[in-house]
């Protein structure tokens, strides 16, 4: 999970939120699934304060307005 973590990190220095902020927002929410899954088996909640912010910047893109358009 480390590495995952890890590999999400570094793909979010090419897939900026300016350059394609919708791959973008799918690195953070995965980011963000590594981190809480990390999170869950830890002792403190570095990692899960770390994964809340990773699912709050992929909302900044995924929003209501783009669930909506995207939908049937």
């Amino acid at each position: 999970m480390e590495e995952a973590i890890a590999a999400y990190r570094e793909a979010l220095k090419e897939r900026t939120r300016e350059r394609v902020p919708l791959d973008w927002a799918t690195s953070q929410n995965s980011l963000g699934t590594g981190l809480a899954s990390l999170g869950e088996r830890e002792s403190g909640t570095v990692r899960l304060e770390q994964a809340i912010t990773a699912y709050r910047d992929a909302l900044k893109e995924r929003t209501r307005e783009w669930f909506r358009s995207t939908g049937p």
